[in-house]
């Protein structure tokens, strides 16, 4: 799901989707978000992290973090440079929400 949501165009509609086409689109690249040092002790760390960049100018980031915990699933997002606008964020969570409703995602 995150994979799908991540190389749907940015832009919309109107001019800017033009522009996107015009040019090809967007490339989008995974990655796994850099972990703490100490994340092999941590109890908190994350079960599961997985980022991605699209080619925009400046490049924009999200990444999401899985906690898998007793009562049910944390799922949160964050752009570590900002620049992802609401409506790219909903993208991602409608899925998931569909998929796991007990799951609580958070932005950070």
């Amino acid at each position: 799901m995150f994979r799908t949501a991540a190389q749907r165009p940015l832009l919309g509609s109107g001019n800017a989707g033009r522009f996107v086409s015009a040019w090809g689109g967007m490339r989008v690249k995974f990655f796994t978000p850099e972990a703490s040092p100490f994340s092999a002790v941590d109890p908190n760390s994350p079960t599961f992290a997985v980022g991605c960049q699209w080619s925009t100018r400046p490049p924009s980031t999200l990444h999401m973090y899985v906690w898998d915990q007793q009562d049910g699933r944390r799922i949160e997002f964050t752009s570590p440079r900002g620049g992802v606008r609401q409506q790219v964020l909903q993208r991602f969570i409608d899925p998931i929400a569909a998929v796991d409703p007990q799951c609580r995602v958070e932005r950070r």
